[in-house]
């Protein structure tokens, strides 16, 4: 999914609250999965990320993985 139809794919990231609420949504611009990814881990900061290219699922990053 690409915005407007044009140039780089939009990817969502998501924050998810203790209680599995959304609690914030950031819209980024990147070339391809690794490059959202990447960028992605300096959100997670103490919250669970579910990152999302359109409506396709690309990886969570949990707060405190086991």
């Amino acid at each position: 999914m690409t915005r407007r139809g044009i140039g780089m794919p939009e990817y969502m990231a998501y924050a998810i609250g203790p209680d599995g609420h959304l609690i914030a949504v950031k819209a980024m611009d990147c070339a391809d999965d690794v490059e959202a990814a990447e960028k992605m881990e300096g959100l997670v900061e103490g919250r669970d990320i579910e990152l999302w290219c359109g409506d396709r699922f690309v990886i969570r990053f949990d707060r405190n993985p086991e």
